[in-house]
């Protein structure tokens, strides 16, 4: 029965690069978004769906195979999504929906944010699981952008949702967009989310094997701090600059120190310079002057050396040293 939509899905990836697993034949692919912090799994909510079968399900097994294959990653992911068509409660006459079991399994998985269509409606809802702490998984429902009169909903227009998540991946904003004219889209302006176009959802942080909190933004800086240290160690600065990167704008403490290193090994002298303008060690200084040696820019690295000199206590036989390196450069490139 999905012949035809796998073999789709095998030409519209085909030569697509930075798949993390993603197969035509597979009922759960995994795919990484926001350089590697999101993990979305999508996953076949068909399973023994057939013409005397019409609710939906998603195979326990491909549940449990797309868990161990995001835990075997090695990867801190500070946020894990769930797709899948099937909604989770439907009316008394109705059978064609998912049990929401399922959903409170993703939750046991550390699947916090859950997407899914066919009711062909806006709808955002949290969902619980007691474990035996009560975790939370925000479960959305996207209305149907191109469904015709008959499947759409009596007073629903088609319409499609804008998902905001928030910087610390633990809540997010749903956008809903509806068609108001013909080819149009407007902010839709909904009675069950009290006369306004969006809505605010929040999930609860995920719980480590032994129960305690877990923090995946802080594990997964630092599992980046270990993997550019490594490249570092064994002489690939360029490649730990780029695993550094997304830290950049407040970058402190080791993962600076890394930083500055990979790039004076790197002999990013513009980088080191527009990184260290306030030097926060004696080293840091000494990296900036060179960096600004190396560029010509000697009277930064004079002003750099009178001015942080003092404030970073640095010693006095290593300023004379530096001062000697600035004047002996100058000499050489005049």
């Amino acid at each position: 029965r999905l012949d035809p939509f796998r073999d789709f899905f095998a030409r519209f990836y085909k030569g697509v690069d930075g798949l993390f697993k993603v197969s035509a034949n597979s009922d759960a692919n995994i795919f990484l978004l926001d350089s590697e912090r999101i993990a979305v799994a999508a996953f076949n909510s068909c399973d023994r769906n057939d013409c005397f079968s019409m609710q939906g399900a998603i195979s326990k097994d491909e549940l449990a195979r797309c868990h161990l294959d995001l835990h075997d990653s090695g990867k801190t992911f500070a946020l894990r999504i769930a797709v899948w068509h099937h909604n989770i409660e439907g009316p008394p006459h109705r059978s064609d929906y998912m049990d929401v079991d399922t959903v409170r399994s993703m939750i046991g998985k550390n699947f916090r944010l859950g997407l899914h269509g066919h009711q062909h409606k806006a709808q955002a809802e949290p969902q619980h699981i007691y474990l035996p702490d009560r975790e939370t998984m925000a479960v959305v429902s996207a209305g149907s952008l191109c469904a015709g009169e008959k499947e759409l909903p009596r007073g629903v227009n088609r319409q499609y949702n804008i998902i905001e998540i928030d910087d610390d991946y633990l809540a997010a904003t749903v956008h809903i967009r509806e068609m108001g004219i013909v080819n149009v889209f407007n902010p839709a302006l909904l009675h069950s989310l009290g006369g306004v176009s969006y809505v605010k959802i929040q999930w609860g942080t995920p719980k480590t094997s032994v129960g305690s909190m877990a923090h995946p933004i802080v594990e997964m800086e630092q599992q980046l701090i270990q993997n550019a240290e490594r490249m570092l160690m064994t002489g690939n600065p360029l490649a730990a600059i780029d695993l550094l990167t997304p830290m950049k704008e407040s970058i402190n403490g080791y993962a600076r120190r890394l930083y500055v290193q990979a790039a004076s090994e790197a002999k990013m002298w513009a980088e080191i310079i527009a990184v260290t303008a306030i030097p926060q060690s004696i080293e840091e200084l000494a990296i900036r002057i060179e960096a600004c040696n190396k560029s010509g820019k000697f009277d930064q690295a004079k002003i750099a050396l009178d001015q942080f000199g003092a404030q970073l206590h640095a010693p006095a036989a290593l300023v004379r040293d530096l001062k000697s390196k600035i004047n002996a450069e100058q000499a050489m490139r005049s």
